[in-house]
C-alpha cells in the first residue's frame, strides 16, 4: 500500500516529514510545525479523510469492499482495481493530486 508525503501532508492538513505503515491498520506520522510528536492514525478514518479531500476537490469517490474505487471528475471516469479499498482511494487520490500539479 503506497500513499505519499505530499498526500498525507494535504489531507491531514500538516508538513508530514516521516510515516510508517503498521501492520495494514494504522498509519503513524510525524508533523513538522505546530505537532513535533508522532500521532497515529487508523488506516480507515484515513481513506475517509481522503474521500473527504477528494470531496473538497470536486471529485466524488465511491468506492467497494472490493477493491475498487470509481474517481468521478467532472464527468469523466476513472477506475482502480486494487487488493484493498484503502489501496484504491489511495491511488485514486494520488492522481487528483498529480491533476492538481500539473
Amino acid at each position: 500500500m503506497t500513499i505519499s508525503k505530499e498526500l498525507l501532508s494535504k489531507v491531514l492538513h500538516g508538513d508530514i516529514q516521516e510515516f510508517t505503515l503498521n501492520n495494514e491498520k494504522n498509519i503513524d506520522f510525524i508533523f513538522i510545525g505546530n505537532y513535533d510528536e508522532w500521532k497515529t492514525i487508523n488506516i480507515y478514518e484515513l481513506t475517509h479523510k481522503c474521500k473527504e479531500w477528494a470531496l473538497n476537490k470536486e471529485c466524488e469517490l465511491s468506492s467497494w469492499v472490493d477493491g475498487r474505487c470509481g474517481v468521478i471528475i467532472k464527468g469523466e471516469e476513472m477506475w482502480a482495481e486494487l487488493d484493498t479499498e484503502p489501496e484504491a482511494i489511495f491511488q485514486a487520490c494520488e492522481w487528483i493530486l498529480e491533476q492538481e500539479n500539473k
